[in-house]
């Protein structure tokens, strides 16, 4: 099964892919997201599409978040990932995760999610994933703020090869913790889960 999660290195001080480049770049305009209202960064039909749901609660990250209660969960452990969402369905590739990065104090968000996209940009090292950036935007998640960040990319296959995939990368920043909620699956099956992950996202709530 296709894997991959987001790298979230904080290399705001050298970024050096396109990617990070246009997020520092950007002007954007602030928005509000919260669970309960479709004032936000997502359409409001998204909802309701995770109604059937688990919430996945870490007391140690202080957070919590649903997805859909077929989804298997794992803890993941790479790159401050702590945790993983899969979708079991055969043939189909879809898959969220959170990571929280400590040290944020004096980064933006916006520097946050430059980072987070150079991470990614670069972690297949000279292998280049055509990371193309759709959408972003600067808004508020939890009474925080949040960055996303939509875009396309490759996942390389051994053949050298790439499969198109779509991928949503929310950043907030808490504190001292900056947390990366990240979705993806593959391109074309993009309008099955793109209502998912906003949903997932728009849950997440801090414990305190």
């Amino acid at each position: 099964m296709l894997k991959f999660t987001l790298q979230s290195t904080l290399g705001v001080n050298s970024v050096t892919s396109d990617a990070a480049k246009q997020v520092l770049n950007e002007n954007t305009t602030t928005v509000t997201l919260t669970s309960t209202t479709t004032a936000g960064a997502f359409p409001s039909s998204t909802f309701n599409n995770i109604s059937d749901n688990r919430i996945y609660t870490d007391a140690k990250n202080n957070f919590e978040i649903s997805y859909p209660k077929s989804w298997t969960v794992a803890a993941n452990g790479t790159n401050n990932i702590v945790v993983e969402f899969d979708d079991p369905t055969p043939n189909l590739v879809a898959v969220e995760t959170v990571a929280v990065d400590r040290g944020m104090t004096g980064y933006s968000v916006k520097q946050y999610a430059a980072g987070g996209m150079e991470g990614f940009s670069t972690a297949a090292g000279s292998v280049d994933l055509h990371v193309k950036i759709i959408s972003q935007k600067e808004f508020t998640l939890a009474g925080s703020p949040a960055y996303e960040v939509d875009f396309t990319y490759n996942f390389p296959l051994q053949d050298g090869s790439g499969v198109p995939m779509r991928a949503t990368s929310v950043f907030v920043i808490r504190g001292d913790a900056g947390y990366n909620i990240f979705g993806s699956s593959q391109e074309e099956a993009w309008s099955k889960y793109e209502g998912i992950f906003a949903a997932s996202t728009g849950s997440f709530k801090f414990l305190k």
